[in-house]
């Protein structure tokens, strides 16, 4: 079913019973003017306590914006971290953001961690839950329009890649 609302409302789905474990949800966005023109779509996540987002920029003609969703009838304490190649980016800046129960609350990427062309956001919930998802506006000659980054599986030294054919050691 389709079903729009404001921008800046979040909208919580949810499932009970035997088939409650295979519910999906997803995001499409639609903007037929502006920077913002065309379609978006991303998977939508339950609420973590922790979430990654990798290659994300802020580098020259792109807007990233995380997006922190607290459906949950408490409140939520989040802290961000922006990960670059030179280490964490500006830790003061993003401690202790706080959700009120059913609020989104943006954080514009370029504050954090300016003019970088690939880094690391993770999200820490340290009271309750949320959901986190990034936007990526891109802008060249003319508008490209937004991308979702989708979120990653927790960082690791080791990482199971599937569909690799053969066997023994692969470098990639």
């Amino acid at each position: 079913e389709n079903i729009t609302l404001p921008a800046d409302q979040p909208l919580v789905v949810s499932a009970a019973g035997d088939l409650a474990g295979g519910l999906v949800a997803s995001r499409l966005t639609r903007s037929s003017a502006g920077d913002r023109r065309g379609y978006a779509w991303d998977r939508s996540t339950a609420p973590l306590t922790d979430a990654f987002f990798t290659g994300v920029s802020t580098g020259a003609g792109v807007t990233s914006t995380l997006l922190l969703t607290n459906a949950d009838d408490t409140p939520a304490d989040v802290d961000v971290r922006a990960l670059t190649v030179q280490g964490e980016a500006a830790p003061s800046l993003t401690k202790g953001i706080q959700l009120a129960p059913h609020t989104t609350h943006t954080v514009p990427l370029a504050n954090v961690a300016p003019d970088q062309d690939e880094i690391t956001v993770e999200v820490i919930a340290t009271r309750g839950r949320v959901a986190s998802s990034v936007d990526e506006l891109r802008r060249g000659d003319q508008p490209q329009g937004v991308d979702a980054v989708p979120e990653q599986a927790q960082a690791a030294s080791t990482v199971v890649i599937a569909g690799i054919p053969g066997s023994g050691e692969h470098t990639l």
